[in-house]
């Protein structure tokens, strides 16, 4: 059973300290949010939850976010910490969102729609709901099912990111068909040059654009090995090449 600050914890979306603010993608974001839910994939360490923070922290409207983890196959858990989320996020007063118990886990995923209806409803009509570490989830989950019938009743207006190191389950497929699921991929995610050089002048002053160019180069665009490559820059132990 989790206990609240558990709960509490999941509900919270990261602070960083130093961010770099990704114009193009929060542009890239709001471009993609027309479909109304918009997946975001690629492997650890390219920025994703960082820059849904930070989308999250510019977005005029009230913001729901939720943390995933193996623990939510069970939907009433789902359901109970979703709702809290709603509570801390505001939005539209006096929608009442329904509990479920135990007894409805057969049917989680028929009853799914009449959760996320009122939930978007009490979001209003520019909120928006960030799902964080979506690949917590075992691929065989039920759900999957649950959530995915959920998006598709969600109101117009109200923006899902979804963050996860894998594509779409297939239980997604009805929205990717309706063109109601938008992607952002670990190619859009890869940082540019400019992107790599603010992140080194956000460790170091002064670096020469050179040096800056080849470590944007030897890490590939990957944002957790441009940082490792820093590091051991600092601590003289970085090896870049010509």
């Amino acid at each position: 059973m989790m206990n609240d600050q558990q709960g509490h914890a999941k509900l919270m979306p990261p602070r960083p300290r130093a961010v770099v603010h990704r114009d193009r993608l929060q542009r890239l974001l709001r471009e993609a949010s027309d479909a109304g839910v918009v997946w975001m994939s690629a492997p650890a360490g390219y920025g994703k939850t960082t820059l849904a923070a930070d989308f999250a922290n510019r977005f005029h409207g009230p913001c729901l976010w939720y943390r995933l983890d193996p623990g939510d196959e069970d939907p009433t858990c789902l359901f109970r910490l979703l709702r809290q989320a709603a509570e801390r996020a505001g939005g539209a007063p006096g929608v009442a969102l329904p509990e479920f118990s135990t007894a409805v886990l057969p049917n989680a995923s028929a009853l799914s729609p009449q959760f996320f209806g009122p939930l978007g409803a009490c979001l209003g009509g520019d909120g928006l709901v960030v799902l964080d570490d979506y690949q917590e989830l075992p691929s065989d989950a039920p759900l999957h099912a649950l959530v995915a019938a959920g998006l598709e009743v969600l109101p117009e207006g109200l923006l899902v990111l979804v963050i996860s190191r894998t594509s779409p389950p297939p239980d997604f497929v009805r929205l990717r068909c309706a063109s109601r699921l938008a992607q952002v991929t670990r190619r859009d995610l890869r940082l540019t040059k400019d992107e790599a050089s603010q992140i080194i002048d956000l460790r170091f002053h002064d670096v020469d654009p050179a040096l800056a160019g080849r470590l944007h180069e030897q890490s590939e665009g990957w944002a957790a090995g441009l940082v490792l490559l820093c590091e051991q820059m600092r601590d003289g132990t970085c090896r870049v090449t010509p």
